[in-house]
């Protein structure tokens, strides 16, 4: 079958994974048992753990980076298999497709605490070997096996972006469901649109104490946006680019100012204190997230995809809808294509 026969082509270079599912991403040290077995039989058993604890601190070559995103990507509870299965099943005339992807990779990645930090792990090792070859693919002569890692790098960009949409999400089921509202997606889509030009279609939001968190060594700006009579938080950063432009921080969970070990996941646990814990950033911004990984994923997965036709016009879709037909499919999304898609769903 010409379906099996691409999905052989594209994983042909790669580690394929036999156990799928979030790791424990607490576990600090390998077995002994873990200990005696090779980089291979790790993943093959699904011990991302393992991976990372015997080669992290060491790695220096291609194959121990290619080894780190494969365990990093595993850690979320995905493989690249997985993925592209998911995208093959969604029905390209559907113009939610995106959003569809949305909710079937948060099904696989519920499990996961920290999804979005583990894809961004796997993307960085991704680009140590291939730095930005991916998206100038015109300029250079890349091997099969260089389009291969560019493939699994945006895949893993753009999961980035599916993930970072449900930390931004009450629940992405309702993002589907027709005369359904999101609370926490109107407040982020609010607290996006005011940190890039001031305005909010919300009550304005109000601005509190800046916050220094010592893990980062950064100060935001929290703010709290009313949305649906519900209250929500969000951290603000000036943006390193643009004067007098701010970014939303993603955030991921609770934790107090002077440790991130503190973190928790649910206002309803007994450790949080309102006065003690506020949202946790995860130190990489929306615009970082919903715009470079998305722009750059859906770059490399043209690269990398090579004559798979059928892939590369799926993730162009992605884009198309994003752009809502203003722009053209060459275009970048941009912060403000952002906003206007998310706050559709959330209305």
């Amino acid at each position: 079958m010409v379906y099996m026969k691409n999905i052989l082509k594209l994983l042909l270079l790669f580690i394929l994974l036999t156990l799928i599912g979030c790791g424990d991403s607490d576990q600090e040290e390998s077995s002994l048992q873990t200990s005696t077995l090779s980089t291979q039989e790790m993943l093959d058993n699904g011990d991302y753990n393992g991976v990372i604890n015997s080669t992290e601190n060491s790695a220096y070559s291609n194959e121990d980076y290619l080894n780190l995103a494969t365990a990093y990507l595993g850690l979320s509870g995905l493989t690249i298999k997985n993925i592209i299965r998911e995208i093959y099943l969604l029905d390209n005339d559907n113009e939610n497709s995106f959003i569809e992807l949305t909710s079937a990779i948060t099904q696989s990645t519920k499990s996961c605490k920290t999804p979005l930090e583990n894809f961004d792990k796997s993307t960085q090792y991704y680009m140590k070997i291939m730095g930005d070859r991916c998206s100038q693919y015109a300029t250079y002569r890349l091997t099969d096996s260089e389009k291969e890692i560019c493939l699994s790098q945006g895949l893993s960009q753009i999961m980035q972006s599916v993930t970072a949409i449900n930390y931004l999400t009450g629940d992405i089921a309702n993002l589907l469901k027709e005369n359904s509202k999101d609370s926490k997606l109107i407040a982020s889509s609010c607290a996006m649109q005011y940190a890039f030009n001031g305005v909010s279609e919300c009550p304005k939001p109000i601005k509190k104490e800046p916050l220094f968190f010592i893990e980062t060594e950064k100060i935001y700006d929290r703010i709290v946006v009313y949305a649906e009579k519900e209250e929500f938080q969000f951290l603000l950063a000036d943006s390193p680019f643009v004067n007098n432009v701010k970014e939303v921080i993603m955030t991921n969970g609770y934790c107090t100012l002077d440790d991130f070990s503190t973190r928790i996941y649910d206002k309803s646990s007994p450790k949080y204190n309102s006065s003690t814990y506020y949202p946790c950033p995860v130190n990489l911004t929306v615009d970082d997230i919903l715009v470079d990984s998305f722009n750059a994923g859906v770059g490399a997965v043209i690269v990398g995809a090579n004559t798979d036709t059928e892939l590369i016009e799926s993730v162009s879709k992605f884009k198309d809808e994003i752009l809502n037909d203003t722009h053209s499919r060459d275009s970048d999304v941009k912060i403000e294509n952002i906003v206007n898609y998310l706050y559709k769903y959330a209305n």
